[in-house]
């Protein structure tokens, strides 16, 4: 008996199987990536009523005081305190 003529009985329907963490996403080039920061820079701007390079200075002056916050947090606030003293008089 020729069982290759039975081939489409065990044929199961792919499905993709994601795990509950992944989702849909495209990839995009560099050029998009560029664009779509730009778009949403000019978008905040606008609803902070500021020009983009203000916005720029603010994001700026954001960051280092994230990063501030890391390092007490890191480190406690006395050895950062410390660090940066011993630094100063370094100079």
């Amino acid at each position: 008996m020729d069982m290759d003529a039975f081939g489409d009985d065990f044929k199961v329907p792919q499905r993709i199987i994601r795990k509950a963490y992944e989702i849909d996403h495209e990839s995009l080039s560099q050029s998009a990536v560029e664009k779509l920061m730009a778009n949403d820079i000019e978008h905040i701007s606008g609803i902070f009523g500021v020009d983009v390079r203000t916005y720029h200075c603010f994001q700026c002056l954001l960051t280092a005081a994230l990063v501030a916050i890391i390092l007490i947090d890191k480190h406690g606030s006395t050895s950062v305190a410390a660090h940066g003293l011993e630094q100063r008089t370094a100079h």
